[in-house]
């Protein structure tokens, strides 16, 4: 990016677009990720435990940017940007964050995912070291978070997303406008879960 912005001050042209996606979730359709990307981790291992931690902000977003949708972005608004968009439409750096401001709030999500938070965040480290403790070698359904367990003692999970109103407009009008959490993109993502063996399948 600095390589760029020398140019670009250098009067080089403006043939680059850049991109800074947020936290890639599943395919809005399909469900298909990464099963192993922190995100991912977090909502199976919240779901497993049958227990999420409490945050000093609850309020705070958990960004879920579908694959989808910041696919079709960078597609559409590459080709837009070197098709020459009008000049209203450029930024002076063509620098495009793709979070979702239309994410969830953290306790909203876990509403909808129908995990309880424990009362303290001791009390959730605690819940998960004996569980993860308890867990035999073989599990068909390890918890992900044991890799995580050294950096959850050191602090909890960090969450969030830009919200940025101007931000979202613009990219609607580029046609890309942030796509809604909702309870069923949520179970979609979960059904994957399940299919991928990482969750048990709902009775």
């Amino acid at each position: 990016e600095n390589a760029n912005a020398a140019a670009r001050s250098a009067g080089a042209p403006a043939r680059y677009s850049i991109f800074r996606p947020g936290a890639i979730s599943g395919h809005s359709v399909t469900g298909d990720c990464n099963i192993g990307d922190s995100l991912n981790r977090y909502l199976v291992g919240f779901r497993l435990l049958g227990l999420a931690p409490p945050l000093p902000d609850m309020r705070v977003r958990v960004d879920m940017s579908p694959v989808d949708w910041v696919a079709g972005a960078i597609g559409g608004i590459a080709t837009q940007e070197a098709g020459g968009a009008a000049p209203r439409e450029r930024c002076e750096t063509p620098c495009f964050t793709l979070d979702n401001g239309a994410s969830l709030p953290y306790e909203d999500l876990l509403t909808e995912l129908d995990v309880p938070v424990a009362p303290s965040y001791e009390a959730w480290l605690a819940e998960l070291q004996a569980a993860l403790e308890a867990e035999p070698e073989a599990a068909p359904h390890p918890n992900p978070l044991r890799g995580l367990l050294g950096a959850l003692k050191a602090a909890p999970p960090s969450f969030g997303s830009t919200g940025s109103k101007a931000h979202m407009a613009h990219l609607a009008e580029r046609g890309h406008p942030c796509p809604t959490v909702t309870p069923a993109l949520l179970r979609t993502y979960l059904r994957r879960f399940e299919e991928e063996g990482a969750l048990p399948r709902a009775a």
